[in-house]
């Protein structure tokens, strides 16, 4: 009988790992990726995500067995008890304040550019509470952003308050031709200027989260964002000339309501280049009205009220190569739409070489799609596929001295990015298929401990563009780039 249980206990085993590459002792992995608590724009930046209360909370897991989070909802009554040493209240604030770390960072933007940022955090020791703060400086505008935001874990549900601000880059701006001075006929029209418009938006949000169980989690939000120029367009109309309003981006307010489901699961070893066998998906929709303060300016500057229903989804997959250890196949799959009032360039814009991270604050209508440049796509309505093969070279696992650097690995991975973002839907669907973007390239990835614990992922690549307008050709200098993020 025993050796019957032995050779059950053999079967459940996986059959790919051995003995050339140990991988160390299985954890189940988070993956959930909730609006507004993490990266630069949350309130969890620069906290690590294992042990974080309720929503977070992420058990160990063996290859054959699974335990799941028990948490008290009720805590026991206090009891008298002599102790030998004076007992005090739990008191946060002197874990809280100040904070321990100011941590600088930078990020090269489109442009191309170079955005600088100095950033802190801190959580008490038993982590019901969090904040962070950082202030950034873009060089090609000289503008000086900021974010500050603050968790409440103590109780359910989870709450997150803050705020940040950040410039987008657009094009060039167009003004109108006006009379000649000396009099005369003349065609009204409009002409293009050597001034670049630079879109200023401040952003506040308050988020709240509740656990369903150990992976799934629902959420509500409310967010705020005010779009202006960076600089007042009267101040551009010196001249007389009056700058052309109907190219500029959406002006004005966009306050929404959204909320959505998210469920993230997923493994990891100790020498794991990836997530391995897991899955992510969550669906989300927000609303925006005038009833909660929506409004766009017109040509005339005048404030309209703003309606819009917009919701999307996403699903990701990490899948081990049964044959090699640590090999992984990553997909992801995503979509969404709006409907009503529509944004100037749409809600949606496809194209990027940038990932998921916390050194930059993305517009929320930005979807990466290698072997593009930005917005080479946009639109109400996206579709968006990409597929990895990742797979571990050089396991390094060493430091220099007492420096606080330790290089863990270098991977690698292929990759194959396609979707596209549309207004209406074409006529048929083989122009459908036939405007998809489709790029594709390898990258190398390396990760590192930097300053005592903080976790750095690079990656160094070169994409291209395989179908659709807008794509970088191969061989040009374009499609390289070096990014501080991680693409999925």
């Amino acid at each position: 009988k025993d050796k019957a249980k032995d050779k059950d206990k053999d079967k459940a085993r996986p059959k790919h790992r051995n003995h050339r590459l140990p991988s160390g002792r299985v954890h189940t992995q988070d993956l959930h990726q909730l609006p507004g608590f993490h990266g630069w724009g949350g309130a969890l930046h620069g906290r690590p995500r294992t042990g974080l209360g309720p929503v977070w909370d992420s058990p160990d897991a063996g290859p054959e067995t699974e335990t799941i989070s028990q948490i008290d909802e009720e805590a026991p009554p206090e009891e008298e008890y002599a102790f030998s040493y004076p007992v005090r209240r739990y008191n946060p604030l002197p874990v809280l304040f100040p904070p321990r770390f100011i941590r600088p960072m930078g990020t090269i933007t489109y442009g191309p550019g170079f955005k600088a940022y100095l950033g802190t955090a801190a959580w008490d020791t038993l982590m019901r509470y969090s904040y962070s703060a950082f202030a950034s400086y873009r060089m090609e505008n000289q503008y000086l952003g900021w974010g500050a935001s603050m968790a409440y874990n103590r109780h359910l549900p989870v709450f997150v308050a803050g705020a940040y601000s950040y410039t987008v880059r657009y094009g060039e701006m167009y003004q109108e031709i006006g009379a000649p001075s000396d009099g005369g006929t003349w065609i009204p029209g409009i002409e293009r200027t050597e001034l670049t418009y630079w879109d200023k938006r401040t952003r506040a949000y308050v988020s709240m989260a509740y656990p369903l169980d150990a992976y799934r989690t629902v959420f509500a939000r409310w967010s705020g964002t005010h779009r202006t120029p960076l600089v007042p367009l009267e101040a551009l109309e010196t001249d007389g000339a009056r700058i052309y309003r109907q190219t500029l981006p959406t002006r004005g307010f966009l306050s929404s309501l959204g909320g959505g489901w998210s469920y993230g699961k997923g493994k990891s070893y100790g020498r794991s280049v990836s997530t391995e066998d897991g899955r992510a998906w969550g669906l989300n929709a927000l609303f925006r009205s005038p009833l909660i303060g929506s409004y766009s300016l017109n040509e005339e500057d005048e404030p309209t009220g703003f309606t819009q229903i917009q919701f999307g989804g996403e699903w990701r997959e990490y899948v081990s190569v049964p044959w090699f250890d640590d090999h992984v196949v990553a997909a992801k799959l995503a979509g969404g739409g709006s409907i009503g009032d529509q944004t100037r360039y749409g809600s949606y814009r496809l194209g990027g070489n940038f990932g998921e991270g916390g050194l930059y604050s993305l517009p929320e209508e930005y979807r990466a799609l290698r072997g593009f440049s930005i917005a080479s796509a946009y639109g109400d309505w996206y579709y968006k596929g990409s597929a990895e093969y990742r797979l571990p070279i050089w396991w390094i696992d060493r430091g220099v001295g007492t420096i606080p650097f330790f290089a863990r690995y270098i991977a690698a991975a292929a990759f194959l990015d396609a979707g596209y973002a549309f207004q209406d839907l074409p006529d048929s669907d083989d122009a459908l298929i036939s405007r998809t973007l489709v790029g594709t390239g390898v990258e190398l990835r390396g990760q590192a401990l930097l300053g005592y614990g903080g976790l750095a992922t690079a990656r160094v690549g070169y994409a291209f563009g395989l179908n659709g307008a807008g794509a970088i050709p191969l061989g040009s200098l374009d499609g390289l780039y070096l990014k501080l993020d991680t693409s999925f």
